[in-house]
């Protein structure tokens, strides 16, 4: 017993206190007497997604029986990733293809490997996949040498067996003991070289296929479960439209029919058998009545609506200095929103067990993501849900498939204990499918006298091409149930691998470019509440109706006159969104923001008029309400901000020029420095200097290019001017 547990046992501290319980630490009693701490280095970088799931039993597992499994993260959608990844293991783990499992992407048992996008599964999982094998393969090569007291190089690996000159031979499953694969990947490998593959490279029979063509269960449209129920979804007739008044008598009365549900916009059947469940959704479509309002952009001239939705711009690629010399051409492209299109409308299978836990079988693209986003949709631990990849119809791009899971998930959290099938109908993919972004391109080249492109500009305008479940808000359900979750605002994302910008920075080396992308996103002008109301379940403009009394009907405008206060009238006059007998508040911008300092301080309840940029969105916590686009318009009254120069100056003042293409705006970044203004009183060149020098990072990007009158980096003469 040492000194310190001699001094201290249980008996003594007992006798001392008479049922004292102690908790003491001796971390501190020896500080002054250790070095610093020095911080841990940073993990080495692994091979492909090993670098994220760095154990090699994550992805390689050998049981007793001497069985091979290995894991991947990433879906089969068609393009043959299961055959490939099983070539690519075989040859590592020199093992025969047929004789090894693979298990693809499921949130309880393999590797998180995000989406299955963008044409990365081999570089990344394959990489994974490739390495781990190589390492599990010197693993038991090493052990087989240490029980046969011989080098490992004395031995090979062959057949699901470790072989020895002398004859002597143990398999896989007898060498592997305990958590042996329990351990980190090394950054290097004892990869084979390519001249002795026998199993890459070579023809190897779609591993897929078989069960495809001949009936089995392959897709999960086949998933058939004990005492499933089948359902269907009715959909809005339009994106922004409100479910006022539904009579489902008459669906309920159809043969087959077990429920009927709704919540909020949400509006589905469930029956027996799946015709039943068709029959029932159109009596239940018929029956149901919907508010609208115009959202959707003019369709008549789509270039020129894309160009007024641009909220910020964003610089893709940029070299030299454009030019007008030379010989000009110029052109414009744009392409319509349009489906993905697949062959076969999206599927997903739901059950909520007894032990309050939810299983899903989905078509997605990311397990993960998905679980992730339909946890948030139930309010449930993401630990609860298990989503399971199963193969489906394949698409260029995203299509329905998140958000069918969704919908079995939503339902089946209804209907405890009874899988639930969902298949949406052809109409409905094509109509309700996340769209491809439309987008406009507009190009400007000019080639030298010897013909060859010597200046190149290209604009691009065109939304978010990345729309997958990052949140619940990106699923039509938790957009269309009561306690309504909407989408996160997108962001301008250059990401050359797959977003709107993919493919617009050229091959070829043009020594002057300038590649733009204009983001279509927005400021805001709409209905505000502070974020304490927007949590207690107001988040669309439509549920202010459900609690008159807690806004005393008011809802606060500004000075007499202002447009968003006529727009604000014609709502309660027209008793849109059940407004009727609500007063408009007209007073002043300062006197509606007293109001609103007043209600905040006291945490009551008030509805007013909000936009962005301005003070208000920093100086307190305010959500935006959905809903009111046919009033203030799409994109929550989205506005657009402009930064113009005379003709002909980007020519004569290129350094300028490039200062002002580079200069980039943010909500947040005007949000403050107005705050410092308006509210705090300071001049308007003190508070833009105090906000550069509270954000020196934002410097750098502006005068990218950009020099002083004497031709020096103009980022460090602007940096040592807000130092001093």
């Amino acid at each position: 017993m040492g000194i310190l547990q001699e001094e201290i046992t249980r008996r003594s501290v007992i006798a001392s206190a008479g049922g004292l319980v102690v908790g003491f630490s001796l971390g501190r009693a020896f500080a002054q007497e250790l070095p610093p701490a020095t911080p841990p280095a940073p993990p080495v970088s692994l091979p492909g997604s090993l670098d994220d799931e760095r154990f090699l039993d994550s992805w390689i597992r050998i049981d007793p029986d001497n069985s091979v499994t290995v894991f991947t993260g990433k879906a089969e959608l068609g393009q043959g990733i299961r055959t490939a990844l099983l070539q690519v293991a075989a040859e590592e783990l020199e093992v025969d293809p047929a004789e090894i499992r693979l298990i693809t992407a499921d949130t309880g048992r393999t590797p998180n490997e995000g989406f299955t996008a963008g044409s990365q599964s081999m570089q990344n999982s394959g990489a994974a996949i490739r390495n781990a094998a190589a390492q599990v393969r010197a693993l038991l090569l090493a052990e087989a040498a240490r029980r046969f007291g011989l080098a490992a190089t004395e031995l090979r690996a062959e057949n699901k067996a470790v072989l020895a000159k002398d004859g002597r031979r143990a398999t896989y499953g007898e060498l592997v003991s305990g958590r042996m694969l329990h351990v980190e990947a090394q950054p290097q490998s004892a990869l084979k070289p390519p001249g002795t593959f026998r199993v890459i490279g070579k023809t190897l029979p779609r591993v897929d296929i078989p069960g495809k063509v001949t009936g089995q269960p392959a897709y999960v449209h086949d998933l058939r479960l004990e005492a499933m129920l089948h359902a269907r979804v009715v959909r809005p007739p339009s994106p922004a439209a409100r479910l006022t008044e539904v009579d489902a008598s008459a669906a309920e009365a159809l043969p087959g029919v077990a429920s009927v549900v709704r919540d909020g916009n949400f509006l589905a059947v469930v029956a027996s058998k799946e015709f039943q469940a068709v029959n029932a959704m159109r009596a239940l479509a018929a029956a149901a009545r919907w508010q609208e309002s115009e959202t959707l952009p003019d369709q008549t001239d789509l270039p020129a609506e894309l160009q007024r939705l641009e909220s910020e711009a964003g610089t893709v690629a940029e070299t030299g200095v454009l030019s007008s010399d030379g010989k000009i051409f110029e052109a414009t492209f744009s392409r319509p929103y349009q489906i993905h299109g697949s062959i076969g409308p999206s599927c997903a299978v739901a059950q909520m067990k007894a032990d309050g836990t939810l299983d899903v079988w989905s078509h997605t693209q990311g397990v993960f993501p998905d679980r992730a986003a339909i946890a948030e949709m139930l309010a449930m631990p993401e630990d609860k849900v298990h989503v399971i990849h199963m193969e489906g119809s394949g698409c260029y791009g995203h299509n329905g498939a998140d958000d069918a899971a969704a919908d079995a998930a939503l339902i089946a959290s209804k209907l405890p204990g009874k899988p639930i099938r969902v298949q949406w109908m052809r109409e409905q993919e094509h109509s309700w499918e996340p769209y491809g972004p439309a987008m406009l391109m507009k190009i400007s080249a000019a080639l030298d006298d010897q013909g060859r492109i010597a200046s190149w500009a290209y604009d691009l305008w065109s939304n978010t091409h990345s729309t997958r479940p990052g949140g619940a808000g990106a699923l039509l359900a938790a957009r269309h149930k009561a306690e309504a979750i909407q989408p996160k605002p997108a962001k301008l994302n250059i990401s050359p691998s797959g977003n709107g910008d993919r493919n617009a920075d050229p091959l070829y080396v043009i020594p002057n470019k300038r590649v733009l992308w204009h983001f279509l996103a927005g400021a805001k002008y709409t209905f505000a509440v502070p974020k304490y109301v927007a949590d207690a379940g107001v988040k669309d403009i439509s549920d202010l109706q459900k609690f008159p009394d807690k806004f005393g009907r008011k809802i606060y405008g500004i000075e007499p006159g202002n447009n968003g206060n006529r727009m604000i009238l014609d709502m309660i006059n027209k008793g849109d969104f059940g407004l009727t007998g609500w007063e408009l508040v007209e007073s002043s911008e300062q006197g509606m923001l007293a109001e609103v300092e007043r209600a905040t301080k006291d945490d009551q309840w008030i509805v007013f008029l909000g936009w962005a940029p301005h003070p208000m969105n920093t100086r307190y916590q305010i959500d935006y309400l959905s809903g009111a686009d046919a009033y203030f318009g799409p994109n929550y009254g989205g506005a657009d901000i402009y930064t113009n120069i005379r003709a002909g100056y980007a020519q004569e003042c290129p350094n300028v020029a490039r200062f002002v293409t580079n200069l980039r705006f943010t909500l947040e970044m005007e949000n403050e420095i107005m705050n410092g203004i308006l509210n705090d009183g300071n001049d308007p060149k003190d508070a833009a200097a105090d906000w550069l020098k509270a954000h020196p990072e934002a410097v750098a990007p502006w005068l990218e290019g950009v020099t002083t009158f004497d031709g020096a980096p103009a980022k460090e003469a602007v940096e040592s001017a807000l130092k001093s």
